[in-house]
């Protein structure tokens, strides 16, 4: 792996992790295209993962330090919420893996995405501001559940991870802001997992730590940043954006997988 396909695709992770269009997707589909030959490309989107956990840390840092200062009903959420998605990994890990590797699957993916995407925008939105001054006062059971389930459909390529969440928080009339903030929160616990498996895998041989140095630090690097702004633009854009056009973006994605399904454009 060049430093530049590193950087490429750190900024690909970076931006589209946090905007409802699906960043494990679009990874697979860039790797695809540039050709990216490395073994051990599942690593280094695990890395790439990592990096984007520091922008999560930096950019919703207030969120954090009120989590700590009253943590009981917050981390209570989050820890309901990454269960589902939990479960999921460590039973079909080892399939989920297999649809990193091809791209022939993503169009159905990218669709079911934009197909959550629009709907969502025909559901009506919370307008009580009870609990406003707690920390993501309108995250309750219902919300962490509904947000968990979404979260453990989304481990798989193409499926947006923080827009059927989002979704999930929504349609179980969560506050579109507490639940985009859930929603990113909710990243940690599940890159941390995915970290330790990785952790684990190397330490049990069965994945060689043999990544390019330059070309992972600046793909680390490229995501953190990316991240942050993609974090910033995405809190900006929850309450006034529809996220239908997000999925008329993913509707025109899914059409172009499928069409090189059938022509090999690349």
């Amino acid at each position: 792996m060049e430093i530049w396909e590193g950087i490429l695709l750190g900024l690909v992770q970076g931006f589209t992790e946090f905007l409802p269009i699906s960043s494990s997707g679009h990874l697979v589909l860039v790797q695809e295209i540039i050709g990216t030959s490395d073994d051990n490309v599942l690593l280094f989107d695990t890395l790439l993962h990592l990096a984007t956990l520091v922008a999560v840390c930096v950019a919703l840092r207030k969120q954090l330090l009120r989590i700590i200062k009253k943590p009981r009903k917050p981390l209570l959420m989050l820890i309901v919420a990454s269960i589902p998605a939990g479960i999921v990994g460590l039973l079909l890990s080892d399939k989920i893996e297999a649809l990193f590797s091809t791209t022939k699957y993503l169009w159905i993916f990218f669709a079911i995405s934009a197909i959550l995407l629009i709907v969502s925008d025909y559901i009506p939105s919370r307008s009580s501001e009870q609990d406003q001054n707690l920390p993501l006062g309108s995250i309750g059971m219902q919300q962490a559940v509904a947000m968990g389930l979404m979260q453990a459909v989304a481990v798989l390529p193409g499926i947006s991870r923080s827009g059927s969440t989002i979704v999930g928080g929504i349609a179980t009339q969560g506050r579109r802001r507490d639940v985009t903030d859930f929603s990113f929160l909710m990243s940690i616990p599940i890159i941390l997992a995915s970290v330790l498996l990785q952790t684990l895998k190397i330490a049990g041989g069965e994945v060689a730590l043999s990544l390019p140095l330059a070309a992972t630090l600046s793909g680390m690097i490229a995501a953190t940043v990316s991240g942050y702004l993609s974090i910033k633009v995405m809190l900006g854009l929850v309450q006034k954006c529809k996220l239908k056009y997000f999925g008329v973006y993913l509707i025109v994605l899914s059409s172009i997988v499928l069409l090189n399904n059938f022509t090999c454009w690349w």
